[in-house]
């Protein structure tokens, strides 16, 4: 966090409670075993939403296989994306989380 000023990185919030975020975990090392690198500093709101992301991003990989799908471009995987059902409840999962993000970001950005 001194690295960083103790302020997220993804926000710049300054008062509320921050969060070491470890953008991946590496197998039988300790948390404080990481190189600078591979951690960040968040707020609590945006440490949730990077939560969040990983599941999603692992579960929406999951219906891909599921579908027999692979991605050769982004454009494939965003043409796919548009055929979806919008009431596809891993798609709600996804657009509530973004929202709620992008919520924060605008309070952060009016103060």
């Amino acid at each position: 966090m001194e690295r960083d000023g103790f302020i997220c990185q993804s926000c710049g919030d300054e008062t509320n409670t921050l969060n070491v975020h470890h953008k991946y975990y590496i197998k039988d090392k300790k948390p404080w075993e990481y190189p600078d690198n591979l951690l960040i500093t968040l707020c609590e709101i945006c440490h949730e939403c990077e939560e969040s992301c990983k599941y999603i991003i692992t579960d929406f990989t999951k219906v891909l296989l599921a579908y027999g799908y692979t991605c050769n471009s982004l454009t494939d995987l965003l043409d796919w994306l548009r055929k979806l059902p919008t009431n596809t409840q891993g798609i709600s999962l996804i657009i509530n989380t973004v929202r709620k993000y992008e919520t924060h970001q605008i309070k952060r950005s009016q103060k």
